[in-house]
């Protein structure tokens, strides 16, 4: 194939990765960086090598149904990022069986979700020809171990490790023990690695580029999605957030009856503070945080009216995002028919997912509800010893990511 032919096909950082793997192959590999860089296109690639280096050895030798490791932080993703992308790229029709496996090559590939100990069961005591850990960072170490013992291949065949992951914390094990030490170590090891930027990607339509620059949150966020950096989130948690902005007036507010939808977030506290945070959603997708409700020392009869006082006045089909830490709070909204659901309480995600709609400018609060908040959002940083938000005064901050997170996690579903 011509270079203008292969320029087509792959960009110059992933024919980098392709020479290497073809005339070099490693132990392990790892590409590491950026979100849309395409550095899972080429591990898929090399993934699809893998399996036929397997199928001709193990034919060769007359090894039937070897078995291959295929992980991510969920069955559900390694489909959506692998399978799903190996179906159109090769023009196949791959589905998993009821144990989560599928059959190419003549190869058992085992998919097993990593991100907790109880979905990576499936693996223990099985032999593999290989390992490709999608969103690496998301597997516990103890996980990551496992797996690596389970790659044992055969007496004459080394297996190979693929590891594709965005970054996360310079504390990371993945960060510590493989990727960033020297040079040396690592070549003795077999580990080569690669580092990629959002820029890596020439295929990528500039305006996404743009778009996708322009709305990610700065800070930690834009280091680690945009520049592949594993950095320490430091500083404020929501830098971009402007009070000149995402504050506005009550008389900047749409009415009630412009308001397509409502949800609210519920975190629950005695002595320390709970909190109802009420949520309007216009048609064009602005949420405006209509109320504030916060106080210390109340029973959950007076949360109760509190939230049938918030159905009252807006309307039924209001979802309240409580904090599943107080099951029995959520069973006493339930009984007063207040339609009380388990917030996704994932907190990275979360802040993440909030402080985007800050940066776009998809979420606003009324100015006669923001006097509580404001003391909390400007003390709201970050622990660079643990890369989350500091669990002080926190409260209303929790309450919005509980409605803001979940609300959209919700929706995503609904439009795919």
């Amino acid at each position: 194939m011509n270079e203008a032919a292969l320029n087509r096909l792959y960009s110059h950082k992933q024919q980098r990765v392709l020479r290497r793997y073809y005339t070099r192959r490693p132990y392990m590999l790892i590409n590491h960086g950026a979100v849309r860089t395409g550095k899972t296109t080429v591990d898929n690639d090399i993934f699809m090598s893998e399996l036929l280096r397997i199928h001709q050895y193990c034919k060769a030798r007359g090894i039937k149904h070897p078995q291959y490791i295929l992980g991510g932080a969920s069955v559900n993703n390694i489909t959506r990022n692998v399978i799903r992308e190996i179906n159109q790229h090769y023009g196949l029709q791959l589905k998993l069986n009821q144990h989560n496996e599928f059959e190419l090559f003549g190869v058992i590939v085992c998919c097993l979700g990593t991100d907790d100990l109880g979905r990576f069961s499936g693996a223990v005591g099985m032999t593999s020809f290989g390992l490709y850990l999608n969103e690496a960072s998301v597997a516990k170490e103890e996980v990551f171990d496992e797996l690596l013992k389970r790659c044992s291949g055969d007496k004459d065949f080394a297996p190979m490790v693929i590891i594709d992951t965005n970054p996360d914390s310079p504390e990371h094990y993945l960060y510590k023990n493989y990727i960033s030490i020297p040079f040396d170590d690592r070549k003795k090891k077999g580990i080569l690695t690669f580092h990629w930027e959002l820029d890596d990607n020439p295929f990528l339509n500039p305006q996404v580029r743009e778009n996708l620059k322009n709305s990610t949150p700065s800070g930690v966020f834009y280091d680690r999605k945009i520049k592949g950096l594993w950095v320490t989130a430091d500083g404020i948690v929501y830098e971009d957030f402007d009070k000149s902005i995402n504050v506005i007036d009550d008389s900047q507010a749409y009415s009630k009856n412009e308001f397509v939808r409502f949800y609210a977030g519920v975190d629950w506290g005695y002595e320390h503070k709970g909190v109802i945070v009420l949520v309007g959603v216009t048609s064009d997708d602005l949420h405006i945080i209509l109320r504030v409700i916060a106080a210390r020392h109340m029973l959950i009869s007076w949360w109760v009216e509190q939230a049938q006082e918030i159905i009252r006045l807006y309307g039924y089909g209001i979802k309240f995002y409580c904090d599943s830490a107080r099951p029995d709070n959520i069973s006493e909204f339930r009984k007063a028919n207040i339609w009380a659901v388990e917030a996704n309480k994932t907190i990275n995600a979360g802040v993440e997912c909030v402080a985007g709609k800050w940066k776009k400018r998809n979420l606003y609060i009324l100015r006669s509800q923001s006097a509580e908040f404001l003391s909390e959002i400007y003390a709201y940083v970050w622990d660079k010893k643990t890369g989350l938000p500091v669990k002080v005064n926190d409260d209303i901050m929790d309450a919005i990511r509980y409605g803001v997170f979940t609300d959209s996690e919700a929706h995503k579903i609904k439009k795919r």
